[in-house]
Formats: structure tokens, sequence, C-alpha cells
């Protein structure tokens, strides 16, 4: 047994409402999962944002009460689909570097084997010289330009005789005598195309502002990048090329993160959506709109940190409502005496006292800050004169009562759980006014206060 309890409170509507802004959120996160795969055409993604069997079983733990469990989990599922999301992207942007190394590879080719064809027997290969250098200006890798580069290489290697050519190019005409029918894709061309690995992994970064931006992101570093590559090697090339690298990674992580902060931003609306109409969120939840149209850095984090603190507040609001109610309508069970106006008076003062309808003597006092998450509870008297004993004897039966609070609150899926407690006797119990002089000294207060504003 003890005395005056510091109590933690947790509600059932507390909980389930957390559990709603996590599936909010995954709802959000599954919606940005579904959007980009099927910008990307990527069906892996695209199957798993249309699969609800992961989010109806999320559902059902909510819906049996299974908070805690629910809510790791949910925060698990979350973290997947985002990983989901970040794997659909890089798919992409790996496809999208192997279509610009074929595409660069093939443009390369072309301007390279039309000035051998050039030099070579520039009257005999008019026809052929006019489809490279149509490739060398194509803006798409083609199965068509393969054809026509194998083609160039193998009139190439006919051009004059093998003693005439480099040692390189008769490798490269040996290559061809394999592919005996060039329609089907001779591959010795590819070795004129041989790129720098920095030059590789620009192509890359390039694919990846692709896929996060557009390809009109791409179109001045990709002209750098291929006036760069035609330069002869040298320091001054070099230091190109390393600018150039700094400047395209420092794109890419740019985008990158604005795509989490457009994720976020995102995440808080789908938060403010699931809470309802609140007068307090309707100009937030326009701004997080407009931000995540029009994304900035800057905006997108002031918008969504505000937003994320209005549904803290909110949800801490509706919580510390919810506390107060479950605590006074436990203690109705009970037969201690509340009225409609205590919740109200509670919230007002930081306390209220109840008295059980058999007991006249002796009461409860509820004091709490404004969020109502951690009570102190102590059994109280209404006079100064009254026996010790019969003030233990309060206190001891509070005891029984506080016990009886906490399972009413384990059946509704709640807890009452204590921080921190004293002996039963170990301080002299509080004395308090009544009640009914509280209530009605604190309705008259209120009421002189609505008068006033007035």
């Amino acid at each position: 047994m003890s005395g005056p309890k510091v109590v933690r409170v947790v509600t059932r509507e507390e909980r389930i409402e957390i559990c709603e802004g996590l599936l909010a959120r995954l709802d959000a996160a599954i919606r940005a999962l579904k959007a980009d795969a099927t910008r990307l055409d990527d069906s892996e993604g695209e199957e798993l944002a249309r699969s609800t069997v992961r989010r109806d079983a999320l559902l059902e733990l909510v819906r049996t009460d299974n908070f805690d469990q629910a809510e790791a989990q949910i925060r698990q599922e979350i973290g997947f689909i985002s990983s989901k999301r970040s794997e659909a992207i890089e798919r992409a942007a790996s496809a999208a570097a192997v279509a610009r190394r074929q595409l660069n590879s093939q443009r390369h080719a072309a301007t390279t084997l039309i000035k051998e064809l050039e030099r070579r027997a520039p009257e005999a290969h008019a026809e052929l010289a006019a489809g490279l250098r149509q490739i060398a200006s194509q803006s798409k890798a083609t199965i068509t330009a393969e054809s026509v580069l194998a083609k160039a290489m193998l009139a190439l290697s006919r051009a004059a005789p093998a003693a005439h050519l480099s040692e390189e190019h008769q490798a490269l005409a040996r290559s061809l005598q394999a592919t005996p029918d060039p329609g089907i894709g001779g591959t010795g061309w590819q070795s004129l195309a041989a790129q720098d690995k920095r030059i590789v992994d620009l192509q890359h970064r390039l694919a990846q502002i692709d896929v996060l931006k557009s390809s009109e992101a791409t179109v001045a570093f990709s002209q750098r990048l291929d006036a760069l590559e035609l330069e002869a090697d040298g320091p001054v090339r070099n230091m190109k090329l390393d600018a150039l690298v700094i400047e395209i990674a420092a794109a890419v992580d740019g985008l990158r993160r604005l795509s989490g902060l457009v994720e976020a931003a995102q995440a808080a609306l789908a938060e403010i959506e699931v809470l309802g109409p609140l007068t307090e969120l309707s100009s937030l939840h326009k701004a997080l709109e407009a931000a995540i149209a029009d994304p900035d850095e800057m905006r997108l984090t002031k918008v969504t940190a505000d937003a994320t603190q209005a549904v803290g507040l909110a949800r801490a609001a509706r919580a510390a409502m919810a506390r107060r109610e479950a605590i006074l309508a436990g203690l109705a069970t009970l037969g201690y005496q509340v009225n409609d106006n205590m919740a109200t008076a509670w919230v007002d003062e930081g306390r209220v006292v109840l008295r059980r309808a058999d007991a006249d003597t002796h009461g409860l006092e509820i004091a709490s800050a404004p969020n109502a998450q951690r009570l102190q509870v102590r059994a109280v008297a209404f006079s100064s004169g009254l026996a010790a004993t019969a003030n233990l004897a309060a206190e001891t039966a509070w005891c029984g009562d506080f016990s009886r609070l906490q399972e009413h609150l384990r059946q509704d899926a709640g807890d009452l759980a204590i921080e921190r407690a004293l002996p039963v006797g170990a301080v002299p119990l509080k004395v308090v006014q009544a009640p009914t002089a509280a209530q009605e000294r604190a309705a008259a207060a209120r009421s002189l206060k609505a008068n006033q504003i007035r």
C-alpha cells in the first residue's frame, strides 16, 4: 500500500491516435512509392505499392489493441517502403546510366569512324558516312546504330591492307570477322569508346539527376561532358573533369536532400489530414501543399517543422483531454462523485477534488500539468480536526480504489503506472475544501472572467 503517488496515464484513444498518425505516414510513403514506380515504369515497385496485405495486417494489430506491436511494425514498414522507393529510383538510374553510356559510346565511335573513313576513302563510303553523322548527333542509342557502326568498322578494315592499319584497328577488324553479318551487331566499334572511369561515374550521376528531376536538368552538364570527351588528354582536361565531378555530385546530393524533404512534408501533410478539420492546422495544410508543389529546401524545412510541431500540440491536447476523461470516468465507476464541469475545472485550476458518495470527511485530489500525462494523486481531508486513525483509514481505502482504477483502465487498453509513491501515513493528509465549495468558487471565477472579456 502507498500514499501520495505520481502516476503516468496512457489511454486507448491516445494509442489509437498515435497509430493512426503512423498509418497516415505509411500511406504517404506508399503513395510516393507508387508515383515513382509508375513514373519510372518499375514493375516491382508498382506491385508492392498495390499490395494491401502488409497494411491490412498492421491495421488488424491496431483493431485488436496490440498497440506496442503495431507501432513498432508500422515504423518498420515505413522504413521498408522508403528503402524500396530508393531501390526503384536506383534501378531506374542504373538503367538510365547504361543507356547514357551506350549512347555516348555510339556517338563517340561514330565520330572516330567518320574521320577514319574520310581519311581513307571519302568518296567510296559517302552513304555510310552520312549514317555515322546521324549517329554522332542522335539523342538515344539504337540497335540500328550498332549495325551501322559494325558496317563502318568492316568497311574501314577493307579500305586498306592490314599492313596500313594500326595494331588497334587490326585487332578490331579481326573481332568483326568473327561476326560476318553486321546486321546482327558487331561490337568491335565499342573499343573506340573506352572511357575514363570519371566519365563512367559522371554518366551514372547524370542518370540519377534524370531520374530525380528531369533530363532537361542535365543538358548543360551533358554538353560540358561531351566537350571534355573530345579534348586531348592532359592536365587541363583532368582539372575540368574533376571540377565537373564535384559540381554534378553536389547537384545529385541536393536533389536527394530535396526529395527527402518532400517525403517528410508529405508525411506531415498526411498526419494533418488524419487529425481532421482543425482551424489551427488549416493554414499549415495549405502551406505544405504549396511547398510540395514547388519544392525549395529552406521553405520545405520550415513548413515541415512548423507542421510537425503543430501536429504534436494538437495531438497532445487531444491526449490530455482523453486522459482526464478516462480518469474521471474510471473514478465515477468506483463511486466518486463526478460532474460535467470537473474536466474544465481541472484544466483551469490544474487540479480537481472528488469525494465518494459515502464519505463526507475525506476525498481525492488529482493535480497535473496541462498535458495530464503525469498525475499527482492523493487522499485528502476536508477538515483539520479529524482523527489520525480516520485519515489513515481513508488513505488505505484510496489504495484499494487505485488498484481498481488501474484495472478499469487496463480493461479499456489503457495504463496507469506508478512512477513514484510514498508509504501510507508517511506524510500528514493534506487538508482541502470540500468539492462543492471549491467548485462553486471556480465557477464564480470563470463567470467573472467571462464578464470581463465581454
